[in-house]
């Protein structure tokens, strides 16, 4: 049976035969928007939590249609290889999502804090799919950020596609990004060594949209920061792609059914600036103090080495700033079917859910969520 979802389900979802699959890391913010649709669709969900008895953190997936009967939590540890060998168990699809978000770790602490854990987690959750027999698929969460770091690393006018690999990060410049590349290079290197289940990467760009629970990560925090003035007046021409999670979530269902799913999918709507995002913002959310003046690179790059910054990343901006990214994205059109939602009610339907959720106080003539963002 399907519950009301922001993005249906598709015909591929709806016929699918429902069975087990395991999503690591379930509280994580796409974990959540996955295990919707998962649930949605009639099949059993076994997550991997690091405390199954948080009543705070798993407050929302008991929440969810279905949840009651079909949603089981497992204690799991990205560096506890041993930890994943019950939830994968009886699973017929893996969905790894789980890996450490941190875009900028301690100096010097760069490899345990982020490259570590990831690169170790794929291991772990690997080792556990290659001793499950049920096992017949795994998808994996990686990003954009493993096919390009610095945008105009291949040029400025170069369309990225599933065949490049980041050129730009390494351990201690955009460890995070390196972080991808690692972890996706790890698990496509232990799939090649069998042939019993196949893999499949989704790179999604920036994702944005309602939080499906989590309402402390970073995805989320960039947006109640920019809401509530933390970036004003300051808006860098900074280039990204941007994709909303329920797209993202849709991703992942549709490469664990499709049979002809194969290697890497870029998931990204469309790219623009980040005062080019905001004004999509503006014309329901112009009593917030959003930034509004797009200061050139070289006048941040000043102000920060001058006088240092908790709000911008200079390394990131170096990157970005007056650097659109171009993403092909006809291979996940073509070969899963995706369709994305429009950018604009990605944007309005966060901002509408964090004032629901109270993370982001609303002003005097803000609209009320309903208008554009409904609860399953």
């Amino acid at each position: 049976m399907a519950y009301p979802l922001r993005k249906p389900l598709y015909e591929i979802e709806r016929a699918a035969e429902p069975t087990s699959v395991c999503v690591t890391g379930g509280t994580g913010y796409i974990a959540g928007a996955i295990i919707a649709r998962l649930l949605a669709a009639g099949h059993t969900v076994h997550a991997t939590v690091r405390d199954p008895n948080s009543q705070t953190k798993l407050q929302y997936l008991k929440s969810l249609p279905g949840a009651e009967t079909r949603l089981h939590f497992f204690k799991a540890d990205l560096e506890n290889a041993a930890s994943f060998l019950a939830p994968v168990k009886g699973c017929k699809y893996v969905l790894h999502t789980a890996s450490p978000v941190v875009m900028n770790p301690p100096k010097g602490k760069e490899y345990e804090t982020v490259i570590r854990p990831a690169v170790g987690g794929v291991e772990n959750v690997l080792s556990a799919v290659d001793k499950t027999p049920s096992v017949q698929r795994v998808v994996m969460t990686s990003s954009v950020g493993a096919v390009a770091g610095d945008h105009w690393e291949r040029g400025p006018n170069h369309n990225f596609t599933e065949e490049d690999w980041n050129q730009t990060a390494t351990e201690t410049f955009l460890p995070y990004h390196r972080s991808k590349v690692l972890a996706e290079q790890k698990a496509f290197e232990v799939c090649e060594g069998q042939s019993r289940w196949s893999l499949v990467t989704i790179l999604p760009s920036v994702v944005q949209g309602p939080p499906p629970g989590n309402v402390k990560c970073e995805v989320v925090g960039f947006m109640r920061k920019l809401m509530n003035g933390g970036y004003y007046p300051w808006a860098p021409k900074s280039g990204a792609g941007y994709v909303d999670i329920d797209d993202v979530a849709a991703a992942h269902t549709l490469a664990m059914l499709t049979p002809k799913a194969s290697g890497r999918y870029i998931v990204s709507a469309q790219s623009m600036t980040l005062p080019q995002y905001i004004d999509r913002l503006k014309p329901e959310y112009g009593m917030y103090k959003l930034p509004f003046v797009p200061l050139p690179f070289w006048v941040i790059w000043i102000a920060i080495t001058l006088m240092g910054s908790k709000v911008f990343d200079k390394e990131l901006l170096r990157c970005t700033v007056g650097k659109v990214p171009h993403f092909d994205t006809s291979k996940v059109k073509t070969d899963l079917g995706l369709d994305f939602m429009d950018v604009r009610k990605t944007a309005q339907d966060m901002a509408a859910s964090l004032l629901e959720l109270g993370v982001v106080k609303r002003l005097p003539g803000a609209p009320r969520p309903s208008k554009f963002y409904s609860k399953l």
